[in-house]
């Protein structure tokens, strides 16, 4: 599935999480002129981001912010079913404001092309 902001008004990202324990998978996220994936706030725990392509098939300002208290998130995983990639994207594939606390980021492909490193 691919969620495409291209015709979005405004700063807007695809999906913005403030809230625990959610699971994004599987997602294509293209054209966002905020993040490809938000996720803020001090309740925004415990959540987890698997198996997503961000800005690959065209970019997002930035493909995933985390901010605002955001702790304990999960970004990828080390099965190739699990890992994301993040590319391609304006300012930058990973954004954290703050200190986002406990996130793991894992066996993700990020940089400005598709075969950026593997983090």
């Amino acid at each position: 599935m691919t969620l495409d902001g291209a015709a979005v008004a405004g700063v807007a990202s695809g999906i913005a999480v403030h809230s625990a324990n959610n699971v994004i998978t599987g997602i294509n996220f293209a054209n966002f002129s905020g993040g490809g994936i938000e996720i803020t706030g001090a309740f925004a725990a415990g959540n987890e981001i698997f198996n997503c392509q961000i800005g690959v098939a065209s970019r997002n300002e930035i493909g995933i912010l985390i901010q605002g208290g955001a702790a304990s998130n999960t970004i990828g995983g080390r099965t190739a079913s699990t890992r994301n990639i993040i590319s391609g994207n304006g300012v930058a594939s990973l954004f954290r404001a703050g200190e986002p606390r406990r996130t793991t980021f894992t066996a993700t492909t990020s940089g400005r092309t598709p075969r950026a490193r593997t983090r």
